[in-house]
């Protein structure tokens, strides 16, 4: 993946809690089927991806909400060996999960997603995320979108494997700038066609659209 930014994070400590900034965490129990706006999904084998969009036509200047879930279809839980899932996080200093997401501009399929370049979501700069840990294993727990974080064998927590946001634009850095610390301006989304991607531990992907008119 193509990463035409920096940005530093900084962690301290192991406490369990992510720290989310300009981000909302969606109850498990929420049915994206009874969301209004569109869902995409792809079903393979015991693995489920949703990606949903309460619009697919937002205004420059708009917010538009995503939500991105991988639901566990299995009757045993799944044990992942990762210490880091390295997916893009649409912000900073969010407990890593086995999902990310790319928003890119212009209409991509899965034919070509992979030479486009994803715009960056997350202002350039350093964050001190002093609540963000790392686990050495991830539970999927079966028929849920829940997962436990192991660390040494031990179960420290339990979370959704699942995000949500509300995303208006992206940053564009400035190269250049002299200040050592990483920084950029923000422009709302421009009329045109934007592709989201789903993406996850397994090399699967599910892609959305909007339109800014």
């Amino acid at each position: 993946m193509k990463v035409a930014y920096v940005i530093l994070i900084l962690v301290v400590g192991s406490v369990f809690a992510g720290l989310a900034i300009h981000q909302e965490l969606v109850s498990s129990s929420l049915p994206l089927e009874n969301l209004k706006g569109k869902t995409y999904s792809l079903v393979n084998g015991s693995i489920a991806l949703y990606l949903n969009l309460n619009t697919t036509e937002i205004s420059p200047g708009q917010a538009i909400h995503i939500i991105a879930m991988m639901y566990y279809r299995g009757n045993e839980p799944l044990i992942i060996n990762s210490s880091y899932f390295s997916l893009p996080a649409p912000y900073p200093c969010a407990q890593s999960r086995p999902i990310g997401l790319n928003i890119f501009k212009g209409y991509y399929t899965e034919a070509n997603i992979s030479k486009a370049e994803p715009l960056i979501l997350i202002a350039p700069g350093v964050y001190d995320c002093p609540n963000l840990f790392l686990a050495t294993q991830y539970k999927l727990l079966p028929s849920s979108d829940s997962m436990q974080l192991i660390y040494q064998g031990k179960v420290v927590d339990t979370i959704p494997n699942e995000f949500s946001l509300n995303v208006s634009g992206y940053w564009i850095p400035n190269n250049s700038s002299t200040s050592i610390i990483p920084q950029g301006s923000f422009t709302t989304f421009q009329p045109g066609i934007y592709t989201v991607q789903l993406l996850d531990y397994f090399n699967q992907s599910v892609l959305g659209y909007f339109t800014v008119t």
